[in-house]
């Protein structure tokens, strides 16, 4: 889960778009490629942008999902100082009852502003842009079709 501490998704996305590639946990299963393979040549299309785009917001539900599966390992590495975290985080909330917390009204709020904190990083926005020139069709199909982030973090980088 160490990619998933303080929402690493542009660490995930990144190494998904040909940067370092994060190990996935053993025992998980693998994405389901499918098989055309478009090269550079579609780079900067208005498709392949919208589908990079939905990749970033599919592999920010995916750490949403496993921070929700996750409740104690995710407290674990909430860093509480960060005001960003801490903004409608109550204090009194602990790790055991953090998952309590994320089934609540407040909770889900929370979480939604993690998840567009994530989607708004520059580096976001930068790892989108390498997704646009670098993703094969095989690439993009693997990352939409992930049911889980060890399955997302299995697909093929990008020239392999």
């Amino acid at each position: 889960m160490h990619v998933l501490l303080r929402f690493g998704l542009p660490v995930v996305l990144v190494a998904a778009c040909g940067g370092t590639k994060s190990e996935a946990p053993a025992g998980s299963g693998s994405g389901s490629a499918s098989g055309s393979s478009l090269t550079g040549s579609a780079a900067g299309s208005g498709d392949s942008r919208a589908r990079c785009l939905a990749v970033r917001d599919h592999v920010v539900d995916l750490i949403a999902g496993a921070y929700l599966a996750e409740p104690n390992t995710t407290f674990d590495g909430l860093d509480r100082s960060d005001p960003h975290i801490a903004e409608g985080l109550d204090p009194a909330v602990t790790r055991e009852t953090f998952g309590a917390f994320l089934a609540t009204d407040p909770g889900k709020a929370w979480l939604e502003r993690q998840k567009a904190r994530a989607i708004s990083a520059p580096a976001m926005a930068d790892t989108v842009e390498k997704c646009v020139q670098l993703a094969t069709q095989a690439n993009l199909d693997c990352w939409l079709g992930s049911r889980n982030l060890p399955a997302f973090q299995l697909c093929p980088e990008p020239g392999t």
